[in-house]
């Protein structure tokens, strides 16, 4: 014949077992929805990295995108500045100026 305190015992581990089991399941979902479902953990943690760095490259270019526009505004207000580019790049002379090439010695 079974006493009470046994029954009590089989009832608290089968309680306890039951636990388990319920914590297991809910931490192997937590789990494989963290590092195996379409958006993981993972893939949100690389999105982010990328996008901070999509973000610091869109700053940078946001900058030399202005700093063109206020070039672009001094040439043409500015013809002189035409001419230095002129003269610089692309070797233009101005009529009867001569250009005179220097060799580098070895």
């Amino acid at each position: 014949m079974i006493t009470i305190s046994k029954r009590q015992e089989r009832m608290q581990r089968r309680k306890k077992l039951l636990d388990y089991l319920y914590w297991g399941i809910i931490i192997f979902f937590i789990l494989s929805t963290l590092f195996f479902a379409r958006y993981n953990l993972i893939t949100f943690i690389t999105t982010r990295r990328t996008n901070k760095l999509h973000k610091e490259e869109l700053s940078a270019l946001k900058i030399e995108n202005k700093e063109l526009k206020e070039h672009i505004k001094e040439l043409k207000d500015n013809p002189e500045e035409w001419e230095r580019i002129a003269r610089e790049k692309h070797n233009m002379l101005k009529k009867n100026e001569e250009m005179i090439l220097f060799k580098e010695s070895d």
